[in-house]
């Protein structure tokens, strides 16, 4: 993420108290975090830190320990906790990051979130300025994490809703500005129908996914829960991938709730993406060598100029 010498960095800055600092900022409609390090530094503007969160009616350390042991983020660093449980620091993740960079400010968009797991992207787009997040997830621990977070963190635009993400987006009829799906595409039984559901949500789209390459996972240990790829519909290719039983019982299994999922091809995620009209498709990075497999990350837009 950006950070700046001044000492400030994205999530310590407090953009909704710099608009109300701002008024000529907040007219121009730009995303206060931007307009701060790209102009308001050198113009002298001063900045207010993000002001650390107390849970509502309770400790924000005790409201964590309610779950001491199964957190997978590491807590933002800058606010004050006793204790910060996770090793993954999720709550800053340049993906988030590289996201915002490739589709610009979000103040006053709807965004549609798929599996928030612990909310720490959510932190970060409420961070954004999005006018609303709807986030699904589907493992009800993972909710009430969530949940947690939402209190302590006081994600107020932010809605979790308990639900299959497909089910979910299949009987709405809402239209988001944008929708992101970080880490839950290679947790599918059914990849296809998930792609076919957001792509009916949103004209931009972004993906970090694990993906099925033959040839390097031959090469890897675990290279037995994989089944060779198989057609998985007319065109498209994947992978059946088993979780292995003692992964499934962890505490911390963040995975799908069947054994199994469908890991696709790389070619096969950017191929439906284009038959769904995604003519702009931004590769972020592509990591074949990632320690899970290979893995990469796309921002997906059906007007190039979106």
């Amino acid at each position: 993420m950006d950070k700046i010498d001044a000492g400030v960095s994205f999530n310590t800055f407090d953009g909704e108290a710099y608009l109300d600092e701002n008024p000529d900022v907040a007219a121009t409609g730009m995303d206060p975090w931007r307009h701060f390090i790209s102009h308001g530094v050198a113009e002298g503007r001063t900045f207010s830190p993000r002001k650390s969160p107390q849970a509502i009616g309770s400790d924000a350390q005790a409201v964590l320990d309610i779950f001491a042991g199964e957190w997978n983020s590491q807590m933002p660093s800058s606010h004050g906790l006793k204790a910060i449980p996770g090793t993954t620091t999720l709550f800053e993740d340049p993906r988030i990051g590289w996201l915002y960079q490739k589709f610009g400010p979000m103040t006053g968009m709807d965004i549609l979130e798929l599996g928030p797991l612990e909310a720490a992207h959510t932190y970060m787009l409420h961070n954004l300025g999005a006018r609303s997040i709807t986030s699904i997830e589907n493992n009800p621990r993972a909710y009430l994490k969530c949940l947690a977070i939402k209190e302590i963190f006081h994600l107020k635009r932010a809605n979790f809703v308990l639900d299959d993400a497909i089910r979910h987006l299949n009987s709405s009829d809402k239209k988001y500005d944008i929708a992101v799906a970080s880490g839950i595409l290679y947790h599918m039984t059914n990849p296809i129908a998930l792609l076919d559901a957001l792509s009916s949500k949103s004209d931009r789209l972004f993906f970090w996914t694990q993906y099925f390459d033959q040839s390097i996972i031959a090469k890897r240990p675990d290279s037995s829960i994989y089944q060779p790829a198989s057609e998985i519909a007319p065109g498209y290719f994947g992978s059946k991938r088993a979780y292995p039983r003692e992964v499934m019982d962890l505490a911390i299994f963040s995975g799908g709730d069947a054994p199994y999922a469908i890991w696709m091809t790389r070619e096969s995620i950017i191929g439906y993406l284009r038959s769904k009209g995604f003519q702009a498709i931004d590769i972020a990075f592509d990591d074949p060598y990632h320690v899970n497999g290979p893995a990469f990350a796309l921002c997906a837009r059906r007007n190039p100029a979106a």
